[in-house]
């Protein structure tokens, strides 16, 4: 077991540890993958707001508005949900280039 990690570990090119790992961003990208605001991926945006991928502007506004309601700290709540709800929104607005959800959310809840 040990001898197969050391072999794979000291075959390893040092250039694939290089920048990093910005090349390993750069080849994800290639394949497609967005990266957005908190590092979250298009699909795990949309996990957490529990879209579609046909979900409209308005959809998504709907299921940050609902969740950042539903974890409001003051009614025993998180606030780092709520952070994560809004990242995810912002990736799913932005790729549309829609508004952004810090001044959407904001307005919406009346709390950020």
């Amino acid at each position: 077991m040990i001898d197969a990690f050391t072999t794979s570990f000291t075959t390893t090119s040092p250039s694939t540890y290089d920048n990093g790992g910005a090349s390993a961003a750069a080849n994800a990208a290639k394949a497609g993958l967005r990266s957005g605001r908190g590092g979250l991926l298009e699909s795990e945006a949309r996990m957490i707001l529990n879209v579609k991928p046909t979900a409209t502007e308005a959809e998504v506004l709907e299921a940050h508005k609902r969740l950042i309601e539903m974890n409001d700290p003051s009614k025993g709540g998180s606030k780092y949900l709520q952070q994560k709800v809004s990242n995810a929104c912002d990736v799913l607005l932005v790729d549309r280039g829609g508004s952004s959800s810090s001044s959407a959310g904001a307005g919406a809840s009346g709390k950020q």
